[in-house]
């Protein structure tokens, strides 16, 4: 499990719109406890639609039940991932905040229920499902920008939540993403759990705690993780396996393959160039 903070630019380079207003995944039948499911977080307005089998969302340490037919509206800014013990299909609708902005609709200063129990969300979520994957004419992405403003003008208007209601951020919300950010920043580097608690403005203690609750992982577990994460993307573009490891901070060649398999399921080798 990846934790991350991820852009807009990043996402729409997957789609076949130029600055498309959402971009849509397709998460399916996947069995999260057997996979790695990545808790991630953006400035983006996420939608989650359940369209088969069920689990739950993990959102700011707070864990919710996931069903079919059921949406979860994915603040600007919160940590989640989505998990199952058994298969799970969604679709990810991820809704640029700059586009927001341009309706005068804030993403990043505005929380929707994150549940909103609304047939009318339902109908235009279909209809954008629709037309993202289904329209092929020359007016596909001004039916897309008009449906995805429909959407963001039925949440402020039916779902905002009141100025004086707190969301349960869970404990260390602030430092968990600091942590991870350090981390991200200096993973090749020698890491300890004094130094990345400091970083964050914590103790050791607390800290661990809130990573686990938020992450699913432990600091170190996720150390590795995501160490062999860059590494094999390194190897894959032709670095040698031993030059690989040292720039991701092992030190010890056979300790690097053993993590490396226990974190990938595969061999490093498995990642060469026309291996």
């Amino acid at each position: 499990m990846i934790t991350r903070h991820d852009s807009y630019e990043g996402y729409k380079t997957n789609s076949e719109i130029s600055d498309p207003p959402c971009v849509i995944f397709l998460k399916e039948d996947r069995n999260y406890s057997k996979s790695k499911a990545c808790a991630n977080w953006h400035d983006d307005l996420e939608l989650q639609l359940c369209s088969k089998g069920s689990g739950y969302i993990i959102i700011n340490g707070e864990k919710y039940a996931f069903k079919s037919g059921d949406i979860a509206v994915i603040n600007s800014d919160f940590i989640h991932y989505t998990g199952s013990d058994e298969a799970i299909s969604f679709y990810s609708v991820i809704i640029d905040s700059a586009f927001c902005r341009a309706a005068d609709i804030d993403c990043s200063s505005i929380r929707f229920d994150m549940f909103p129990n609304d047939g009318l969300i339902s109908e235009i979520t279909d209809d954008i499902l629709k037309i993202y994957y289904s329209d092929h004419t020359v007016c596909k992405k001004a039916k897309l920008q008009m449906s995805v403003l429909k959407l963001l003008i039925t949440l402020r208007e039916r779902h905002t939540v009141s100025q004086n209601t707190e969301f349960k951020l869970g404990m260390g919300f602030e430092q968990v993403k600091a942590a991870v950010e350090f981390i991200r920043a200096n993973y090749n580097q020698r890491l300890t759990l004094d130094m990345i608690a400091k970083n964050a403005l914590t103790d050791k203690y607390r800290l661990s705690h809130c990573f686990k609750a938020f992450t699913g992982l432990t600091i170190f577990q996720y150390i590795n993780d995501y160490r062999c994460e860059v590494a094999k993307s390194l190897i894959r573009n032709g670095l040698m396996i031993n030059e690989a490891a040292a720039q991701c901070g092992f030190n010890n060649a056979s300790f690097f393959t053993r993590t490396f398999k226990r974190y990938t399921g595969k061999f490093p080798s498995d990642y060469k160039k026309n291996s």
